[in-house]
């Protein structure tokens, strides 16, 4: 019992069920030592002692086993066995043997009252080896009055070989606790056994869970990027080679209705113009727009062939770049692509409906982020004959531009110039780059 609390000291209780033991073994060892080798003075006084010190520790040990509260009783316990100790050191011999009938008697007395608590505790959890080992020290309460009396000399003498009941029965008590109390530890073992069998069918029903959900969220994740690609190439398509093939099957319509060949080389201009949105758009995609002042020259790569066009129709436009950053700032291959994508449509627009005369393009610094427009000096949002160029609630190409800046985290802005045209502004914030 000692080696057990060694390796669980947290249930004291092993501890003094020990020594209640060791000390019940002194007492009995008495019985039957017949040449001492201690002064008579000492050995008398361990095996008197142990008597009361082997009652103390049974009942701290069966206050700790089931629970009860010692706080109250304990210093009393102290008190006693520490005031017989010394009693016992300091009488004499000869006083000796009838004082301890008194102290014996009072230790009975204490460890009765113990018994009475036990019976308790197990009627109030309902334990069967409670009340078995309640009743095994009813046994030796029993057998300790009964030899008590017969040393105090009240039942007489009874030959030279006296009945002491105590003796025999105390070591089945006591082995019965004992094989209680190591039984708990194969009880533990077992549960631990089958607690650990569940946990691991436990880890592995969850490993088997997580595998299912990270392929469920793979799957998901590949879905959501298809549908996002295919998204961003609509996008694309619409603003870049969609309207050149849609400009070149109208041409074509037309050279058929007319008859006429001088169509053709417009025609192959639309469809060069198809191939060239089509080269741009693989090289936007591609990542070269990877800088503010990169942004910059696409555009005005991009706007220049309009300008040349229209000034051959006669239709003088003036395309003003204004990049007024304080450093070259880097983009993502997103931001780079949605900004470029996002500019081409709004020149485009100018072009088409704005019948301006000046365009601005425009990169500038702001309090905590970037500011890129696009304004023209045209019409506006309504025409002067009543007819709309651009509303906030138009179709597909403004949607696109709108859906394209929440992408990179971007606002877009549609105003109308206070001196007449329209204003598209993007902001996008400067913890946003590269985003």
């Amino acid at each position: 019992m000692f080696a057990t609390w060694l390796r669980r000291r947290r249930d004291r209780y092993y501890l003094f069920f020990s020594l209640a033991i060791a000390s019940w073994s002194i007492y009995i060892l008495n019985m039957f030592v017949r040449e001492i080798w201690l002064p008579t003075g000492v050995w008398e006084w361990f095996a008197h002692f142990s008597v009361e010190a082997w009652v103390i520790a049974f009942c701290v040990f069966a206050y700790l086993y089931t629970g009860l509260d010692l706080r109250k009783i304990r210093w009393f316990y102290g008190a006693y066995i520490l005031g017989v100790g010394v009693f016992y050191a300091v009488i004499p011999l000869a006083t000796l043997d009838w004082v301890v009938m008194y102290t014996h008697a009072f230790s009975m007395a204490i460890g009765a009252h113990m018994i009475f608590h036990l019976f308790k505790a197990a009627h109030r959890l309902k334990s069967g080896t409670l009340y078995l080992i309640s009743g095994g020290l009813v046994v030796l309460l029993v057998t300790g009055i009964h030899d008590w009396i017969f040393q105090s000399g009240l039942s007489g003498v009874t030959g030279t070989f006296p009945l002491h009941l105590h003796y025999y029965c105390a070591p089945l008590v006591f082995g019965f606790i004992a094989w209680h109390l190591t039984s708990r530890f194969s009880v533990a073992l077992n549960e631990a056994e089958i607690l650990n069998r569940e946990l691991e069918y436990r880890v592995s029903e969850a490993e088997e869970t997580l595998e299912q959900r990270y392929a469920q969220i793979s799957e998901f994740e590949k879905s959501h990027a298809v549908m996002m690609e295919q998204d961003r190439l609509s996008k694309e398509i619409h603003d870049g080679v969609g309207g050149s093939l849609a400009n070149a099957i109208m041409l074509t319509d037309l050279i058929d209705r007319s008859e006429k060949a001088e169509r053709v080389p417009q025609l192959k201009s639309l469809l060069e113009g198809a191939l060239s949105e089509v080269r741009h758009l693989i090289s936007a995609m591609a990542g070269d727009i990877s800088t503010t002042t990169e942004l910059s020259q696409y555009l005005l790569e991009r706007a220049q062939p309009m300008v040349d066009a229209m000034s051959q129709e006669g239709v003088q436009i003036n395309l003003i770049m204004s990049n007024l950053l304080s450093e070259d700032l880097p983009l993502s291959s997103n931001q780079g692509l949605n900004l470029a994508r996002i500019g081409v449509e709004a020149i485009n627009n100018s072009f088409r409906h704005a019948n301006a005369e000046n365009i601005w393009i425009e990169l500038a610094d702001i309090p905590g982020g970037v500011v890129f427009s696009i304004s023209d000096d045209g019409v506006g949002f309504e025409s002067s004959a009543g007819t709309s160029r651009l509303s906030k609630s138009t179709g597909y190409g403004l949607k696109n531009m709108m859906r394209r800046a929440r992408d990179i985290g971007a606002e877009l802005d549609l105003a109308e110039r206070e001196a007449g045209g329209t204003d598209v502004r993007i902001t996008l914030e400067l913890q946003n780059l590269l985003r």
